[in-house]
């Protein structure tokens, strides 16, 4: 069975740029309301999605995620997520480096690919 993390990143993966900010929205409501009524079964694939849509807020909001633990492949995969998003124009070039700021604990290359 997957994990919440996998099935949300398999299928960001699959939609248009476009169409990431409004499932990130989606899923970071359904994961709140989850935790708000106990129904929370994998509580940090919750948190790392919950994060990771804050940080899109915040870049778009021209604003600063204080900097953030999360697993390692959380962070490549939201990475690429990023990248996906600068490359279509959802958010600007800044992104990736505000992306290695705040995770910078486990930061990888910082260029566009």
């Amino acid at each position: 069975m997957k994990t919440l993390f996998e099935s949300f990143i398999q299928m960001a993966n699959h939609l248009p740029a476009t169409a990431i900010k409004a499932a990130l929205d989606r899923e970071s409501r359904m994961i709140e309301t989850d935790l708000i009524h106990d129904r929370a079964a994998f509580w940090m694939d919750g948190f790392s999605i919950m994060i990771f849509h804050r940080f899109v807020e915040a870049v778009r909001l021209h604003d600063r995620l204080v900097s953030v633990v999360l697993p390692p492949e959380h962070v490549s995969a939201y990475r690429e997520l990023v990248k996906k998003l600068v490359r279509a124009g959802e958010l600007p070039y800044t992104a990736i480096r505000e992306f290695d700021d705040a995770f910078s604990n486990q930061a990888v290359e910082t260029r566009v690919a």
